[in-house]
């Protein structure tokens, strides 16, 4: 066998991995031509692959003493010295590899992944810029279309990876690290639909647990068009969590979850099988326990320690709800409060009020690990949470058991499926007939609301209606009903509504607030075109207001409408402080009877509507008959003292947690 079939057989070894018995050949040919520079270039790769990291090293080294202007030599010299730890090495042989060929598109690609790893991104992107402007395989060329999003992405730039990531999918419509990439960026813009799409293909092509949970997490979308599109995606949920029931074949990878089951709960149903399915599969990723074991099993039987956790301990409506209780508790003498916040949570004087009075404010680091012991090792007694299902921090942290009693408010106003969570805290104002089929925790009842809300102040200045309506543009002599909620409360029953308000008064106009999302203007206007027909001019859509004037506007609309399914929380609470009437159709479930729990502990039900059509009927009064709209401001004016500053709610909770054992 001469030496070029002796080497093409050593080559060929070397290509179906087996580097060892191409070693073995090269070392032969070697003993014949000792300098030469090609099998020496090839023994080093071969040495490198079995991990004879050094020994490969200086192999190349000695091929390019022997012939430096190899372009590949230096490459591949480059990737083991960046294997190696050698990084300004490695960068300068792969310079040098351009220099002599630049046109060498992996030299090009290698280049840029280095310093990407070097932490130098605008050098990094230069290389990627450069090697894009070369010619490659098509598969090549989008490996380095991916790198150079990852890129943008470190950089907070997301548009450009969802161009990156829509090039390589034109070419290779299945290439999955695309299609992870550009789900991220369509969820960082975000457009929940498209994020949708990409997950729903990236689940048919790799149908894994954590592709499947990831997929679930974004569902349902925050908009629907219909009552039958609402019924489909109440059933895609439902499908896909029975594909993902029973045991999980986990592949190791770290756990993603974009969102709480958050949207679920506006569909206007009872939420708790599924939510109890959903936490039934998160059980098998979750810990029950944190690391150093299982925390204390009873509860002290005198001093007790109670903590609150929740990532919105500011000027937030769940802090407006529950400051007032937090600071009751903690002023008990037999009660330690303790409040758990977050890394990333924003801080400002309602923080400094809380902490002030609180046995310890605990900021939590972003670790889910690092967060539970620190939860545990306070050795609570009762851990409650304000808020589960508004972020994924709490909502993950509330499936391990840290502390003997865990409870539930209503800052997200919807049962949990969570079975290491024991109580929901509402009250009978709050609740319908047999409202404990509505929750997997169980549910306390309290007399009165458990919330001390203060009566907002009149905003400074306080404008006249006409100061107000004409700075938002909207003409004075036109009846203003004003539904102040945010988008994804507007069930598809609610089109009906407003259609009917407009036809019944002719000079009535509906106002609702512009949302910086793609759903409300791709999505919801476009729907509530179709329902309003003609009549759509007269949809006000509003710009999003600082809080003086949104105020000023509320404290002067002829009427504020609640939604239906999920209505008013601290909204409602600043409607009818300021005096302006809202209307409302309660639901049978908790989160859209809030308003009603209002009207009922003042004792006024003039404005609960039965039906819809009698919901249409007093919005129309109140827009249209002057006198009665006046009256109905008299009258919430004259009770507000039943709803603002009350204690009664707060002294049920604590004597609630005080006879616990």
């Amino acid at each position: 066998m001469d030496f070029n079939q002796f080497l093409e057989t050593a080559l060929r070894l070397h290509q179906q991995g087996n580097p060892a018995d191409a070693e073995r050949l090269y070392l032969m040919l070697l003993q014949q031509h000792p300098e030469h520079a090609d099998v020496l270039h090839l023994l080093g790769m071969a040495r490198a692959m079995q991990g004879a990291l050094e020994q490969g090293i200086a192999d190349l080294q000695a091929a390019i003493r022997l012939n430096p202007q190899a372009p590949s030599y230096h490459n591949n010299l480059g990737q083991l010295l960046e294997q190696a730890g050698q990084r300004t090495a490695a960068i300068l042989h792969l310079e040098r590899a351009l220099a002599l060929d630049s046109g060498y598109f992996e030299a090009a690609n290698n280049l840029g992944n280095l310093l990407f790893q070097n932490g130098d991104l605008q050098a990094a992107k230069r290389a990627y810029l450069n090697a894009l402007s070369l010619s490659a395989p098509p598969e090549r060329r989008a490996q380095l279309q991916i790198n150079l999003a990852r890129l943008c992405t470190q950089e907070g730039s997301f548009e450009p990876v969802v161009t990156l990531c829509a090039e390589v999918l034109a070419q290779l419509p299945n290439f999955l690290p695309a299609l992870h990439l550009q789900l991220d960026a369509q969820l960082k813009r975000p457009d929940f639909f498209a994020a949708i799409e990409t997950a729903e293909q990236i689940w048919q092509l790799e149908p894994l647990p954590e592709n499947g949970l990831r997929l679930l997490s974004l569902l349902p979308p925050p908009i629907f068009q219909d009552a039958d599109d609402l019924a489909y995606w109440r059933s895609r949920y439902q499908t896909l969590l029975d594909q993902l029931s029973g045991p999980l074949a986990w592949s190791g990878r770290p756990l993603r979850i974009d969102n709480t089951p958050f949207y679920l709960s506006y569909m206007g149903r009872n939420d708790r099988d599924l939510l109890t399915q959903l936490a039934t599969i998160y059980r098998q990723i979750l810990p029950e326990h944190p690391p150093q074991g299982p925390v204390k099993t009873q509860l002290s039987p005198h001093q007790k320690r109670i903590g609150f956790c929740s990532l919105h301990f500011y000027n937030h409506s769940v802090t407006h709800c529950f400051e007032g209780l937090i600071q009751a508790c903690a002023s008990q003498a037999d009660f330690e409060v303790y409040l758990f916040s977050m890394e990333r949570a924003q801080q400002d004087a309602h923080t400094e009020r809380l902490r002030s009075g609180v046995k310890e404010f605990r900021v939590l680091p972003d670790d889910e690990a690092a967060a539970r012991e620190s939860i545990a090792a306070a050795e609570l007694d009762i851990l409650i949470y304000p808020d589960i299902g508004i972020d994924t921090f709490t909502w993950m942290l509330a499936f391990t058991r840290l502390a003997p009693v865990q409870m539930v408010l209503s800052g997200h106003p919807v049962t949990t499926g969570i079975p290491t969570l024991d109580y929901y805290l509402s009250s009978e104002l709050l609740e319908g007939p047999e409202a404990q089929g509505h929750y997997s925790e169980k549910l306390v009842q309290l007399k009165h609301i458990p919330v001390n809300y203060s009566l907002p102040a009149l905003p400074v200045p306080f404008k006249s209606r006409s100061e107000v309506f004409a700075e938002l543009n909207l003409p004075e002599d036109q009846h203003l009903y004003l539904c102040p909620m945010m988008p994804f409360k507007f069930h598809t029953d609610l089109d009906a509504l407003f259609a009917a308000i407009l036809e019944g008064d002719p000079q009535g106009m509906i106002g609702i607030f512009d949302y910086p999302l793609a759903f409300f203007s791709e999505k919801l206007l476009p729907r509530l075109q179709a329902h309003l027909g003609s009549a759509f001019h007269r949809l006000k859509v509003l710009p999003w207001l600082p809080q003086p004037l949104f105020l000023n506007l509320l404290a002067h609309v002829d009427v504020a409408l609640d939604t239906p399914h999920f209505g008013a929380g601290n909204t409602a609470y600043l409607s009818l402080g300021l005096g302006t009437p809202m209307v409302t159709l309660p639901s049978q479930y908790l989160r859209g009877r809030s308003t009603l729990a209002l009207y009922q502990q003042m004792g006024m039900t003039d404005l609960i509507a039965q039906t819809p059509a009698d919901y249409v009927q007093l919005a129309l009064r109140l827009g249209q008959d002057r006198d009665f709209q006046l009256q109905m401001r008299q009258k919430i004016t004259e009770r507000s003292d039943l709803i603002f500053g009350r204690q009664d709610g707060i002294l049920d909770l604590i004597e609630f947690l005080r006879n616990l054992c």
